[in-house]
């Protein structure tokens, strides 16, 4: 690297990351059993955090030469890799090839190259693979990082500042992106610069414990130190300091009087109040934090900031501070019990699965009536397997509230699992799913059951009823602990599917869709809503049940799959919006092409000017709507064309040349474009 570091571990949040997602790499300890914590990884850091760097990559090495593919190991082991050639450079290259080979969409291998090109002097090639990283994880910290030390190798101080600047943006509350921002400041002698990073990443480092904090604590302090000292700066006192300076007055005699704090925790809590109405989150929690400092024996504070904690994705030290305000608490206060309830969601938010456990049933042995506590503790012990005691408490919820659709889908779920496989194909049977001669059910027969017993849970049953009188043969009565359940035979399944699919069909239309369009939908993983016969598949069944509640479920043939990529691209989309234009299919601006006669390049540009987001894997397109002079006059001409296609107009005469007149020879025939251009007349 362009600075060298004695702190361990400097990556390990990253390589967390791409396992567990950005709450791990956000300045938070890592959770106690994470999945990225291989073998490897912990022995690899063991040794790293004792000082023995060259054995730490070496267990790094020798277990990515057998499982090249772990993203997480990799990670560590890029960030403890000195920068330049070197034997273990030569190695991890040779890994890096391997495991990137046909991952196109892998960041962390292209972050790999930056730093090994980087490392081999190699800056040009350096900077274009952590562009590429850049592109496919805008949003996370350790990109910004590799890049700003790049630009400060290739001697482009402005840019590495900027960029590092940037990291600093995305993980405001991460010590380490101010500690590489105030390096950069102090390698470029802008001291002011650095001491005032320096101090930022000592107080972002608070009370971070996760393995290198220590580390960095004390190479900061010095760092602050250090600079503090040098004549040209002058430190600003702290905020304490001030309010005692302005508070202390001389005593009677001369003596100076005792200083006493300004700030109470009162004027502190309505600062924190204000905050919350118009502050940054990270801004509301440092606060929080600062209130609580003044008064530590305060358990709402703690309540309060765990909430911000949570927010910020610092699950466990959110979890301390509610465990904290507990303490605080009576045992047997209801409001003990909530702090118990969201400890416990946060640990099952982690994995701890037995940490979750015990705090689920701390909560219920306060409040014993708490369908939060129940619901959490059954998924707790699905989670480990413990199907009969996750049964019992979703019971449990459905007899306090019998319309709880959560429990009763998990429920169902749960039952379903359980059967046996003779058990599984009697159900067929009775239903008329599988005939008497059949031995065993196969994937596809259980595939049915379940969502046979999945369309019942979405009331399938009254739905049918609600469409036809006459249900002979398509339901049929089930005695199930002593309670009678009303369930669908496969021709009753099949009668409620053709009913669903046309009230379906009349749903999407009524959302402004097309009937051409509807049968080429697909639900938000992209996965087809309709069978080539007409009818919903399963997914699409699924999507209308959901889209029922009000939600947006269903994606029309020109719409991406929802990914970063998407979400990156629709502020843009939203401009041009406002600007005046408005979206047009892929199917329509083919349209345009046809019936105007225009190549692609015409209509892309002035004045026609349609734009177009690429995406993957189709794009959107836009077409300015609006009376002239905000669009040309001729896009508002393409405008009518369009709705014209949207009206079912499709005809397109074939003749190529106008009708004679009075013996004299016919014409060629212009449409709105002639010979690649637009036809503005003779």
């Amino acid at each position: 690297m362009r600075f060298k570091l004695t702190a361990p571990c400097i990556l390990l949040q990253a390589a967390l990351f791409t396992v567990q997602g950005p709450a791990a790499a956000g300045g938070t300890r890592a959770p106690r059993k994470a999945a990225a914590e291989t073998d490897a990884l912990r022995e690899a850091s063991g040794y790293y955090l004792r000082g023995s760097a060259g054995k730490a990559l070496e267990i790094c090495l020798s277990a990515l030469d057998k499982k090249p593919d772990d993203e997480g190991l990799y990670a560590y082991a890029l960030e403890i890799l000195p920068d330049g050639p070197s034997k273990q450079a030569s190695a991890l290259r040779a890994i890096t090839e391997k495991a990137s080979a046909g991952k196109a969409d892998k960041y962390i291998y292209y972050l790999g190259f930056c730093k090994l090109f980087r490392g081999a002097g190699q800056l040009p090639q350096a900077l274009s693979n952590c562009k590429k990283a850049r592109v496919l994880e805008p949003t996370l910290f350790p990109v910004y990082r590799e890049l700003g030390l790049t630009y400060s190798a290739s001697g482009d101080s402005a840019r590495a500042v900027e960029t590092l600047a940037q990291g600093v943006e995305i993980s405001s509350d991460n010590y380490k992106s101010y500690y590489y921002l105030a390096a950069e400041y102090e390698r470029t002698r802008n001291y002011a610069a650095a001491l005032k990073n320096y101090r930022k990443a000592l107080g972002a480092l608070g009370t971070d414990r996760d393995l290198d904090a220590g580390t960095y604590y004390g190479l900061i302090r010095g760092k602050v130190k250090k600079l503090a000292a040098m004549p040209a700066i002058k430190p600003a006192p702290s905020k304490a300091a001030a309010s005692v300076k302005r508070h202390a007055g001389a005593a009677p005699g001369g003596r100076a009087a005792h200083a006493v704090p300004v700030e109470s925790y009162e004027v502190c809590s309505k600062e924190a109040e204000v905050l919350k109405a118009s502050g940054t989150v990270s801004a509301i929690e440092n606060k929080l934090a600062a209130c609580e400092a003044l008064a530590p024996l305060e358990p709402q504070t703690k309540i309060d900031r765990a909430g911000y904690l949570t927010r910020l994705g610092k699950y466990e030290r959110a979890a301390e501070e509610y465990e904290k305000a507990a303490a605080l608490l009576a045992p047997k206060d209801l409001m003990t019990a909530f702090c118990h309830l969201k400890t416990a969601d946060l640990y099952l938010k982690l994995n701890d699965i037995p940490d979750a456990v015990r705090y689920y049933t701390k909560a219920l042995e306060i409040n014993k009536s708490d369908l939060n506590a129940m619901l959490g503790l059954a998924a707790a012990s699905e989670a480990r397997s413990d199907y009969k005691t996750a049964g019992e408490l979703y019971t449990r919820v459905l007899k306090a509230e019998p319309s709880n659709a959560k429990a009763r889908e998990r429920l169902d779920e749960i039952t379903f699992n359980l059967l046996s496989p003779g058990q599984l194909l009697e159900e067929l049977r009775g239903r008329g799913a599988a005939d008497e001669g059949k031995l065993a059910a196969t994937p596809d027969d259980l595939k049915l059951l379940k969502l046979m017993r999945a369309a019942e849970r979405n009331g399938a049953v009254d739905y049918l009823r609600s469409k036809t009188a006459y249900t002979n043969g398509l339901i049929l009565e089930k005695r199930e602990q002593e309670q009678l359940r009303l369930c669908l035979t496969l021709s009753g399944f099949k009668s409620y599917q053709n009913y669903l699919t046309r009230d379906a069909v009349a749903f999407f239309e009524k959302k402004g869709i097309d009937l051409r369009d509807i049968f080429t939908l697909r639900d938000l993983r992209g996965r087809p809503m309709f069978e080539p016969g007409g009818r919903l598949t399963e997914e699409g069944m699924q999507a209308y049940w959901q889209a029922q509640t009000g939600e947006k479920t269903w994606l029309i043939h020109y719409e991406a799959v929802p990914s970063p990529e998407v979400e990156k691209l629709t502020a843009e989309a939203e401009k041009m919006l406002k600007a005046g234009f408005r979206e047009i299919s892929e199917a329509e601006y083919l349209w345009l092409m046809k019936v105007t006669d225009c190549p692609d390049d015409v209509l892309r540009t002035a004045p026609c000017d349609i734009r177009i987001i690429k995406m993957q894997p189709a794009a959107k397109y836009f077409l300015c709507y609006s009376p002239p002079p905000v669009c040309s006059g001729e896009s508002a001409k393409l405008a009518t064309y369009v709705e014209r296609y949207r009206a079912g107009d499709t005809e397109i005469s074939e003749q190529t040349r106008s009708t004679a007149f009075f013996g004299t020879g016919g014409i060629a025939k212009k449409r709105f474009c002639y010979q690649g251009k637009i036809w503005y007349g003779d």
